[in-house]
């Protein structure tokens, strides 16, 4: 009986690890996501990765006008288990010639769904999205997050979503005020760029992304559907062999393959 079911077990995470596994040809990009967190880096073995970009979807708050938070409200965010679909390859609506593949999860939260599009450039350029313009570059990787259909209470004045962001080093600015969007560098050419417009329908409005250290923090409009965005540009990887040599150098010239890992699903049989 053991043995069955430790065979049952072994088909199991193999089942569960070929239904999520993406790959496609393209640039050294590799993107993993466990549960909330995302991962990125330009090394297959991202868990080794040093430099690896990590983003940790902590929690989403209704806030009243005060800016308390609501409390005994149906959040799971801070235990979701998201579901996602298939690869998809797509072109900016703005620019034809900018291509990327998307892979979407979706998660239960206030009796409504929060979804997150995780797209991986695989041709760039400069393209407007979210009423900003921006430039994107192949393996850059854009992370877009939509909240629809939740119950809100009745004092919620606003959404309050809260990231931590970490790469290399301590998150420093580096756009200048009152230019489209707010960057952040990483450490070792990692950076993130954060939106200041969120889209509410089909109309944009101010947002004012606020850091702490490695937390960042957005007071986005209630209703329905909201969606924010944000991009990351991989550090480079940073892995040590056992004889302390660094391989990173060698990798990052080779054309490697663009891999999804997503690990929610199989989160239980561990």
């Amino acid at each position: 009986m053991m043995k069955l079911s430790l065979a049952v077990l072994v088909l199991c995470m193999a089942a569960c690890t070929a239904d999520m596994s993406y790959e496609v040809n393209t640039t050294n990009t590799y993107v993993e996501f466990m549960t909330k967190s995302l991962m990125a880096s330009k090394q297959s073995n991202i868990s080794k990765d040093e430099n690896k970009l990590t983003v940790m979807f902590a929690d989403l708050q209704q806030v009243k006008a005060d800016n308390a938070t609501i409390a005994g409200l149906n959040n799971t965010l801070p235990a979701a288990m998201f579901t996602f679909g298939s690869e998809t390859d797509e072109t900016a609506e703005t620019n034809v010639n900018i291509t990327f593949k998307r892979l979407v999860g979706t998660a239960p939260v206030f009796e409504g769904t929060f979804k997150v599009n995780i797209e991986l450039f695989t041709k760039g350029g400069n393209i407007a999205i979210d009423g900003e313009n921006t430039t994107v570059m192949e393996g850059d990787v854009r992370v877009v997050v939509e909240m629809a259909n939740m119950t809100f209470a009745d004092t919620a004045a606003t959404l309050k979503l809260m990231l931590n962001i970490k790469g290399p080093a301590t998150p420093a600015a580096l756009t200048p005020a009152g230019t489209d969007g707010v960057a952040y560098n990483l450490g070792d050419g990692g950076a993130v760029r954060l939106s200041k417009k969120v889209m509410k329908g089909a109309d944009y409005e101010a947002v004012t992304p606020m850091m702490s250290g490695n937390d960042f923090s957005f007071s986005l409009p209630k209703g329905s559907p909201v969606k924010y965005s944000f991009f990351l540009k991989l550090a480079d990887a940073k892995m040590a062999d056992a004889d302390g040599d660094d391989p990173s150098a060698a990798a990052a010239v080779t054309p490697l393959l663009v891999t999804w890992v997503v690990a929610a699903a199989c989160k239980l049989l561990f």
